[in-house]
């Protein structure tokens, strides 16, 4: 009888099963990496993620300070303006 062995710790192994039906230790300990293995790979998408995701927010926060630069230069020219104006 064979069963998963990545799901070994769920009560569905992969393995030969001796004769009263009983998996032997190394198969669930194998089973068992397995599950880690599949876990860090999940883990290490989701941290790619979240990397992308920062330099995008990164990249979005320095277009917007720019932008706050630009209109504040902007301002006090257009102030400076309408005060020569006012003085005429």
């Amino acid at each position: 009888m064979r069963h998963n062995l990545r799901e070994l710790s769920r009560k569905q192994t992969t393995g030969e099963a001796d004769s009263q039906g009983r998996l032997p230790w190394e198969a669930f300990k194998l089973g068992c990496l397995q599950r880690i293995a599949d876990a860090c790979e999940k883990m290490a998408g989701n941290w790619s993620e979240l990397i992308a995701e920062l330099a995008r927010s990164k990249r979005a926060i320095e277009t917007l300070q720019q932008s706050h630069r630009y209109l504040r230069h902007s301002n006090r020219g257009l102030r400076g303006a309408i005060t020569r104006l006012k003085r005429q």
